[in-house]
């Protein structure tokens, strides 16, 4: 009997020893990094993103290729006039730091209109330049049709326009709600739309660590001017190291396992003393 309870109350300490270790243990934990609804008027240039900015960041442009807006619940306007200082092939940014075992999520929804060649949205450098140029990782582009038969979604990964998939025709020119997702540790990169364009949502290759490294901002751009963007947000996705419980839960397997093995636990009959 005693060590039948020996046993349970060893199999009752290990339990709760391991459970609380599992309990420490990082759970895959989404978080959003920035939203901006752009519900505000003035230039998008020094602007912070609201309702949510963790990282205290603000947008950089050129000032005035980028105005806010409280239209339509706020959006974010292209100018489809550029002044003094504003070219075609812009882009606004906000900076971030990719972190490992992190899936890092940007959705927006892009309009292009009448006046705008194409709008782009993905992962990139500090540059207010052309967003198609080379240190542009992860991206897509919508363009716009001048035929109104529908434009065209075009998706890309590794640099510029490297490695990239088109997809034609949308049915007819309206909004579309883009995501571009980057896995920081494997270099993952894929793709969706609200309008069910995109068919093909990963690329064969993934994005080597060199490249996830040189990602340094999340942005917006423009080809020719026009066109509106709304709802921008990046979230992020992190997921733990999965050696970790498995580690714990296999030094709980063979503790189990030793306890139940066979013990001699009663009492050894008492030696007799030979007479003398």
């Amino acid at each position: 009997m005693a060590g039948h309870n020996y046993n349970k109350w060893m199999v009752m300490a290990v339990s709760w020893a391991v459970g609380l270790a599992l309990a420490g243990l990082p759970v895959a934990r989404a978080g959003i990094i920035y939203q901006d609804n752009f519900n505000r008027s003035g230039d998008l240039n020094g602007s912070a993103p609201a309702p949510t900015n963790s990282g205290g960041a603000t947008w950089t442009s050129v000032a005035g290729e980028f105005t806010t807006s409280t239209t339509n619940g706020g959006e974010a306007i292209v100018s489809s006039s550029p002044g003094a200082g504003i070219s075609n092939n812009g882009s606004a940014y906000l900076p971030i730091s990719l972190a490992g075992n992190t899936t890092y999520t940007l959705t927006a929804t892009l309009a292009p209109d009448t006046s705008s060649n194409w709008l782009a949205l993905g992962f990139g450098g500090t540059s207010t330049g052309n967003a198609n140029s080379s240190s542009t990782m992860a991206w897509l582009l919508y363009d716009y049709s001048t035929t109104g038969s529908g434009g065209s979604i075009q998706t890309f990964y590794g640099g510029g326009t490297d490695n990239g998939r088109g997809y034609t025709p949308l049915s007819g020119d309206q909004p579309d709600t883009f995501t571009v997702s980057v896995n920081a540790a494997t270099g993952q990169v894929d793709f969706t739309d609200s309008l069910g364009v995109i068919t093909t949502q990963s690329f064969p290759s993934a994005l080597s660590s060199t490249q996830i490294s040189s990602i340094s901002s999340v942005l917006i751009g423009q080809n020719t001017g026009g066109g509106t963007f709304q709802n921008f947000e990046l979230s992020a996705s992190t997921v733990p190291e999965p050696g970790t419980g498995a580690m714990l839960l296999a030094g709980l397997a063979a503790v189990l396992f030793l306890l139940k093995r066979p013990r001699r636990l009663g009492r050894q009959p008492a030696r007799t003393i030979p007479q003398l």
